[in-house]
């Protein structure tokens, strides 16, 4: 907001943009928030075999969640607002591994954040594992991704450099398969493919007709 040259590759874009950002075409999709709790307690989480709401675990009260002072976008930022009694928002310069060392530490019980944010936790504590379980009031919703750098003259160049770069990238399967395995190395391939084609695809104009790269087939 108070710089001329500041830019970040991914960023939700609202409903009514600011004005002091300019975005670029999508270039990113994803899978939606989990909860991220220990693996040892996923029990807490479950109920016949199925998650348990977010809106039913706080209203419960009984597990703490503790998130970033950041959006999460709609419906978690209406979610939290609704239940804000129940949950401790923290500033955090190192967010995702400050929150993940509290579940460790059994100062909270979980934190909402991105499945893939859990990839390098695990590896370095292999004995401390998290999980990521799927938010229910998120079920259909998959995040789509901007560049957004600050509206001026520099940010309108980096921003229609940053068209072009992506409209070459998004027809190399070699970058569609290696960012996939990166959002979610497991399963949901299926329907990230199908929501990258439905979502990002039709916001680029390529040479041939998105229909024939490999992606879509």
């Amino acid at each position: 907001m108070h710089q001329k040259n500041s830019c970040h590759m991914s960023m939700l874009k609202p409903e009514n943009p600011k004005p002091h950002l300019i975005y670029s075409k999508p270039h990113m999709t994803g899978t939606p928030h989990h909860i991220v709790a220990s693996e040892k307690a996923k029990d807490h989480f479950y109920r016949n075999g199925k998650v348990i709401p977010l809106r039913e675990l706080l209203e419960a009260g009984e597990l703490s969640l503790s998130v970033p002072s950041r959006s999460m976008g709609s419906p978690l930022n209406d979610i939290f607002k609704e239940y804000q009694q129940n949950i401790s928002i923290r500033e955090s310069s190192n967010v995702g591994i400050d929150f993940f060392t509290l579940i460790d530490k059994g100062r909270i019980d979980y934190t909402i954040e991105y499945p893939t944010a859990i990839n390098s936790w695990n590896q370095i504590h292999p004995d401390n594992k998290l999980i990521a379980i799927p938010i229910q009031e998120l079920k259909s919703y998959y995040p789509i991704g901007h560049a957004a750098c600050s509206n001026s003259a520099l940010g309108n160049k980096v921003v229609n450099d940053i068209n072009s770069s992506f409209e070459t990238l998004l027809q190399n399967e070699d970058y569609i398969e290696n960012y996939l395995l990166y959002l979610y190395p497991e399963n949901l391939h299926p329907q990230l493919r199908q929501q990258y084609q439905d979502s990002i695809f039709n916001h680029y104009h390529f040479s041939e007709p998105a229909t024939t790269h490999s992606l879509a087939k």
